[in-house]
């Protein structure tokens, strides 16, 4: 489904059909990152994220992983969970609190090459937008040097931080 706020609704079909599916932990990812990113429907997309850890603590081990594996699946559905509610918050005006939740999140994402790049990504603009522009740069180069889809957006926003950064004498 290209259009995200028909795909929000159809995971919320699902969510309310098939509420002890196996797949439930993907759906409430999928519908709370959706609703984030499009910073709609966000106390909806906040109550789904903040359910996250729980049901993903509550999920069942599937029997093709081992324990290491699923206990990753379950970081990364954790950080994914933290990385959507900063961004509600940089929705919210709150880049602050955004920033610790960004930040909460990175150990978490750093197994998975594009979570982690978008998770960066949104740190590195979260500092920027405080014209904190060290840590801002710092962030958004590790998102460059990824190869992700936030590679150029990255970039971007790196190349305004550099034009608002002091120069230092050389």
């Amino acid at each position: 489904q290209p259009d995200p706020a028909a795909l929000a609704e159809l995971f919320e079909r699902y969510l309310e059909t098939f509420g002890d599916s196996t797949y439930l932990v993907p759906a409430y990812v999928a519908v709370a990152a959706t609703m984030s990113e499009m910073g709609k429907n966000l106390e909806r997309a906040e109550a789904l994220a903040q359910r996250i850890p729980e049901r993903a603590d509550k999920a069942a081990r599937p029997e093709n992983q081992t324990e290491e594996q699923w206990m990753q699946q379950r970081n990364t559905w954790k950080g994914l969970a933290l990385s959507i509610q900063g961004q509600i918050l940089m929705h919210q005006e709150k880049t602050p609190e955004a920033i610790a939740k960004f930040t909460e999140a990175e150990p978490l994402l750093a197994a998975v090459p594009v979570p982690r790049a978008r998770n960066l990504f949104r740190l590195g603009y979260a500092y920027a937008k405080l014209g904190r522009l060290d840590p801002a740069r710092r962030y958004l180069m590790q998102v460059v040097a990824l190869e992700s889809p936030y590679k150029a957006a990255a970039q971007d926003v790196l190349n305004k931080v550099e034009q608002r950064r002091p120069k230092r004498p050389q």
